[in-house]
């Protein structure tokens, strides 16, 4: 799908399952959706919406509902989020835009404080603004801080000391998968390759 990818967890259940369509197909191809759908509400319980650990709607719903979950951070997924927070508000519940659980500021309320106190590292951050004065962060914050840090003071994200603040799959420029294993997509100059380049590739040692 190239552009507007937000129906792309609706779409995969319904070809998986050949499920019939109860909307005219033009919707799914204009991406026509109804007025404050973000919640997820035509999705069954069943629809995986985080492959990394077999999440289900249904999953986030529940926690929602059960009360042994009271925010979701950033979610690995903007879906997660949507979902979560939609079944706070049928609740009755406070929904927060807390970047996560160290911080109680959105990443917008982050970027300002970062930008007026000229905030250059993250213990400096965490310092200034977060709940923990000590914390190390999480994988919802360090890298949104350093893309604020990347935004404001134009450092490369991958720079020293950005790089530390970077989700696994950045830091190792790979995929990491839930058996441990991981896939990396090799970045070729021209865009142009053939099957033994492809070889010579695959036998080369993984820096680490």
């Amino acid at each position: 799908m190239i552009g507007d990818t937000s129906d792309y967890i609706k779409l995969v259940p319904m070809v998986k399952n050949q499920k019939e369509l109860d909307i005219p197909p033009s919707q799914l191809i204009l991406g026509a959706k109804k007025e404050g759908d973000d919640g997820g509400d035509d999705l069954d319980d069943d629809t995986q919406i985080c492959s990394c650990h077999n999440v289900s709607k249904g999953d986030v719903v529940k926690v929602a509902k059960e009360g042994t979950c009271k925010s979701a951070a950033a979610g690995c997924m903007p879906l997660v989020t949507s979902i979560f927070n939609k079944a706070m508000k049928d609740m009755g519940a406070e929904v927060k835009n807390y970047l996560c659980a160290h911080f109680n500021y959105s990443r917008a309320d982050l970027y300002n404080i970062i930008m007026v106190k000229r905030l250059t590292t993250l213990a400096e951050v965490m310092r200034e603004a977060g709940n923990d004065k000590e914390s190390d962060g999480c994988e919802a914050c360090k890298p949104a801080i350093g893309s604020i840090f990347a935004s404001l003071w134009n450092k490369h994200v991958m720079s020293k000391p950005l790089h530390g603040l970077q989700e696994t799959n950045d830091r190792y420029l790979g995929n990491i998968q839930r058996n441990g294993t991981y896939s990396v997509v090799p970045r070729v100059s021209a865009g142009e390759i053939l099957p033994e380049h492809l070889i010579v590739l695959a036998h080369r040692p993984v820096r680490r």
